[in-house]
């Protein structure tokens, strides 16, 4: 796993570091992205499965998936960064970021949309 965490980390160093910054290309927001929501769901699915263990267990798998939640966390804020720049971007001609963006926003809500019935949520429609 730390291999995988270490490989998503270089595809968004590479994306950060690209010459036009955050107005630039991005090209590897949707394989960081997917990569990232598999791994995710893999550490939810096993935190789950520990709440029946004993809490040093947990402290142990909590610290072994510190490195990916910090990925994670790097992910989120260079979306919301190239985010911010939108009209920037298309302005470039780095409309196909935009799409990438628009993408993951779709899955998100997506996702969003499976969450709010099992919580017990009302929508707002």
């Amino acid at each position: 796993m730390s291999d995988r965490v270490d490989h998503i980390a270089s595809l968004l160093d590479s994306d950060r570091n690209q010459r036009d910054g955050p107005f630039g290309s991005s090209p590897n927001l949707l394989p960081i992205h997917f990569q990232l929501q598999q791994l995710e769901a893999f550490r939810n699915e096993t935190l789950h499965q520990a709440k029946r263990g004993d809490q040093a267990e947990k402290e142990v798998l909590v610290k072994w998936f510190e490195k990916l939640d910090r990925v994670g966390a790097e992910f989120e804020s260079w979306l919301w960064e190239i985010s911010g720049g939108v009209v920037e971007l298309a302005r470039r001609g780095n409309g196909g970021t935009v799409v990438r963006i628009l993408k993951i926003i779709e899955f998100e809500g997506k996702e969003d949309e499976k969450v709010r019935p099992s919580l017990g949520l009302l929508s707002c429609s």
